[in-house]
């Protein structure tokens, strides 16, 4: 019979998975600017893709563009060689119109993960349930290819 004090004792899967789960329970959650800086670095996988210019955010503008409802919604406006992204913030998620109008796989990619959608025809697209965070969209051919990437903004 074994003591469960001896150092040299083998240890089940079951017993290592415990210990494993307390160490990482009592640790400290990793800071959101290193989860951050961890997925920006990915950016290189896409390296190939060009880099959108933000040319437009009402939320830095002193004289707001008048919309056509009354409500105060965040209007964000990219532009790229090949394609241009005009954004809407909601409360519940993002509208997006590509330029020239198309069908594109658009993925809103946030900390906490993406959000794939398909522009239809028009271009238009719609992602929903989206956090208050740095967030950007990364916009492709339906074949794959990357055509444009946005900057992260804070939304």
């Amino acid at each position: 019979m074994a003591d469960s004090h001896d150092p040299l004792r083998e240890v089940s899967d079951d017993e290592l998975l415990a210990v494993l789960a307390t160490v990482l329970d009592d640790g400290e959650p990793v800071p959101e600017d290193a989860v951050l800086s961890a997925q920006t670095a990915l950016t290189w996988l896409t390296i190939d893709a060009e880099l959108a210019e933000l040319l437009y955010d009402s939320a830095a503008d002193p004289e707001p563009v008048l919309v056509r409802d009354a409500t105060n919604a965040r209007l964000l406006a990219f532009a790229g060689e090949e394609l241009s992204v005009d954004i809407e913030v909601q409360d519940d998620g993002l509208l997006g119109a590509l330029a020239p109008p198309g069908r594109f796989a658009v993925e809103v990619q946030q900390p906490s993960g993406g959000t794939m959608v398909e522009s239809n025809e028009s271009g238009v697209f719609r992602a929903g349930g989206l956090r208050a965070g740095p967030t950007r969209v990364v916009v492709r051919r339906l074949a794959g290819e990357t055509v444009v990437v946005t900057p992260w903004v804070m939304l």
